[in-house]
């Protein structure tokens, strides 16, 4: 499955790499609405926000969009997450929020050297 919703984190989470429609990645969490909020520029990266409307459009919460590999939300998988990377695992930088849960490729909740070569092996694809 390309998509999975973490309902505690409000996070959606995907593998789908260049998207410029919600509906590709998902298009109701529990029978309500979605609607894209924030994103970048055309594309659906991570960092992008969905808010879900329920039947009267009143808004009842908001998911943060994470896309697997996508460190800097420009939704794709390329050389600048990998140098973004690289920075966070020698000390350099430090991400936070949706950002380190699209690094963190092994799930473990540490960026290191693992996250590194995963990220540039998605990268090489």
């Amino acid at each position: 499955d390309k998509t999975k919703i973490d309902h505690t984190g409000k996070s959606i989470f995907t593998k789908i790499l260049l998207c410029k429609s919600l509906d590709e990645i998902v298009t109701a969490i529990d029978g309500y609405t979605t609607k894209l909020i924030a994103s970048f520029g055309d594309f659906i990266g991570t960092g992008s926000k969905v808010e879900v409307f329920d039947s009267d459009t009143n808004v009842v919460s908001t998911y943060t969009v994470v896309v697997e590999n996508d460190v800097n939300g420009d939704s794709v998988c390329d050389v600048l997450d990998c140098a973004q990377i690289a920075r966070v695992t020698k000390g350099y930088e430090t991400l936070d929020g949706a950002y380190k849960l699209a690094a963190d490729s092994d799930d473990n909740g540490v960026i290191d050297v693992n996250d590194y070569q995963a990220i540039v092996n998605a990268a090489l694809q």
